[in-house]
């Protein structure tokens, strides 16, 4: 409980139970974060358990370089879907 009150402690971003006057803020609006990542820019996204690096992987260019920065050169990315159809059209599930 002492983690969740304290502002310096990650758990106090926790969003659901995050303070709404200064827990968790979005820094980027979501529109914006679409447009750099269809220009093929990477982002990180700051979540409770650290870090998510966002890349449209339909950018083989972006993938790349992400590849690169990481030095992962053959072990497979986590692919997101905003559903199972759509990523049925695109795997093999």
């Amino acid at each position: 409980a002492r983690e969740y009150r304290d502002p310096e402690n990650r758990r106090f971003h926790a969003q659901p139970v995050a303070c709404p006057a200064c827990g968790p803020r979005l820094e980027m609006p979501v529109e914006a974060a679409a447009r750099a990542l269809e220009r093929g820019e990477i982002l990180a996204l700051k979540g409770v358990g650290g870090y998510q690096l966002l890349v449209d992987a339909r950018r083989s260019e972006a993938v790349r370089r992400l590849r690169e920065r990481k030095h992962r050169e053959e072990k497979p990315f986590a692919v997101m879907f905003p559903d199972l159809d759509m990523a049925r059209r695109v795997c093999v599930i």
